[in-house]
């Protein structure tokens, strides 16, 4: 049962993909790809920024750590500074299909 779970999971999920692609591509208009962008970099961000202040539980997963601490790596403010960019682009998106 869980592998078809699983199998459904992924399909559903490709299913959203598509009709998320077809969406920005049907749309004539920058205003609808901006608010997109803008929107999956402001969730990015919020859950990046979640797993730098509270950290994942050290035996949370089936990997082994070596240590029992957990803290976030380079990698985690790297991807936070990226995610914010992206929030960043598609609001600037937004504000220049606006003055136009």
């Amino acid at each position: 049962m869980a592998t078809q779970e699983k199998h459904e999971t992924q399909r559903s999920t490709r299913r959203f993909g598509l009709a998320l692609l077809r969406l920005i591509r049907s749309a004539d208009t920058p205003i609808v790809t901006g608010i997109i962008v803008a929107g999956f970099g402001l969730v990015s961000s919020a859950l990046i920024l979640k797993n730098i202040i509270m950290p994942p539980a050290a035996d949370a997963g089936p990997i082994v750590l070596l240590s029992a601490k957990v803290r976030p790596a380079i990698g985690s403010f790297l991807s936070l500074i990226a995610a914010v960019g992206i929030t960043l682009g598609g609001v600037l998106a937004l504000r220049r299909h606006h003055r136009l």
